[in-house]
C-alpha cells in the first residue's frame, strides 16, 4: 500500500477541492445525474429500508451504476466503526468513505474507525468539539457538523462558532496553566483525549474542511451557513421530492453556496422552483 496514499496531507488536498461546494444525497443514478448537472461537487448514495426508514450501506450495484453515470466524487455511506463495510466501500470505488451516524443508528459511544489505515479519505459526522477532536486524531478528511434533521440554520451556525470559541479558550487555559481544573472539565465534557484537544487548539484553526448537514436545503440557507464559516454543505434527498423543479433548486443552492457574498447572485439563485 502506497505511503503517499495513506498520508493525511494527500487526502486533505482531495477534500479541499470540494470546499465551496455542495454534496447531495441520492437514491439512484437519475438523482446523481441531476445533481451533477445542477453543479454539485459530489453525491452520497443512500439506501433506505422499511417503514422506519433505516439507512444501510448502499447496495454495490447502486454504487456501480452511479460510478458509471457521473464524473463527480462519490461518498459511500457505512456504519460507524464497521471496518468491513469500509474496506468494501473503498474497493467498490467510492471517492470518500462516509462513516455515517444515520446508517443503522449506532449508539453515541461507539468507537470510530482508524482512518489512517485506509487509502481512501473519510468523512464523518460531528455534533460537538470532542467529536471533531477524535475525528481529526483518527485521520478524517472532512467533517459534517450536524444537529437533528432539518435543524435551524442559525443554531447550526452558532454551534460552529461556539466550537471555535471553545478551542480558543482551551489554548488560553493551556498557556496559562496546563493543569487548570477548567481545562479538565472541558476534556470531561467533550469526551476526548486531553493531549489531542490541546494539539488541535494550538493550531488556531481546525485543519480539515467542515461542512454543514441536517438542515432544510434552500439557497438562502446554504449561503447563510457559508457566511457563518462552513466550508460547504451536504443536502438530503428531500431536494428531489419537496419542490417542482429539483434541478433549479439544487443549482440554486450550488450557486448560492459558491457566491454567498454576492447579493445579486443570491437573488438569481432563489427563483425557478416552488416548494410543495
Amino acid at each position: 500500500m502506497s505511503k503517499t496514499l495513506l498520508d493525511i496531507n494527500f487526502k486533505l488536498e482531495f477534500a479541499k477541492k470540494l470546499v465551496g461546494g455542495v454534496i447531495v444525497d441520492v437514491e439512484n443514478d437519475v438523482h446523481a445525474k441531476i445533481a451533477q448537472k445542477s453543479g454539485a461537487r459530489g453525491v452520497a448514495p443512500i439506501t433506505i429500508l422499511g417503514k422506519d426508514k433505516v439507512q444501510t450501506m448502499p447496495d454495490l450495484t447502486l454504487i456501480a451504476n452511479i460510478y458509471d453515470a457521473v464524473a463527480i466524487p462519490i461518498f459511500g455511506k457505512i456504519q460507524i466503526g464497521h471496518t468491513i463495510e469500509a474496506h468494501i466501500m473503498e474497493r467498490a470505488g467510492a471517492s470518500f468513505v462516509d462513516e455515517n451516524e444515520n446508517v443503522d443508528k449506532p449508539p453515541d459511544d461507539i468507537e470510530h474507525i482508524d482512518k489512517t489505515k485506509f487509502e481512501t479519505p473519510f468523512s464523518c459526522g460531528a455534533k460537538k468539539l470532542g467529536d471533531i477532536v477524535n475525528a481529526v486524531a483518527k485521520g478524517a478528511a472532512i467533517i459534517r457538523l450536524y444537529e437533528k434533521e432539518d435543524a435551524n440554520i442559525v443554531s447550526l451556525g452558532s454551534k460552529l462558532q461556539k466550537i471555535k470559541d471553545k478551542l480558543k479558550k482551551v489554548k488560553e487555559l493551556d498557556q496559562k496553566q496546563p493543569d487548570d481544573p477548567e481545562l479538565d472539565k472541558i476534556v470531561e465534557e467533550e469526551k476526548c483525549p486531553k493531549d489531542q484537544l490541546i494539539k488541535l487548539a494550538k493550531l488556531d484553526k481546525i485543519p480539515i474542511p467542515i461542512f454543514a448537514s441536517g438542515f432544510f436545503a434552500t439557497p438562502a440557507n446554504g449561503a447563510e451557513l457559508m457566511k457563518r464559516g462552513f466550508d460547504g454543505v451536504f443536502i438530503n434527498t428531500k431536494v428531489f421530492s419537496n419542490n417542482d423543479n429539483p434541478i433549479a433548486l439544487i443549482r440554486g443552492i450550488c450557486k448560492a453556496v459558491a457566491n454567498y457574498k454576492d447579493t445579486e447572485a443570491l437573488i438569481a439563485a432563489s427563483s425557478g422552483f416552488t416548494f410543495t
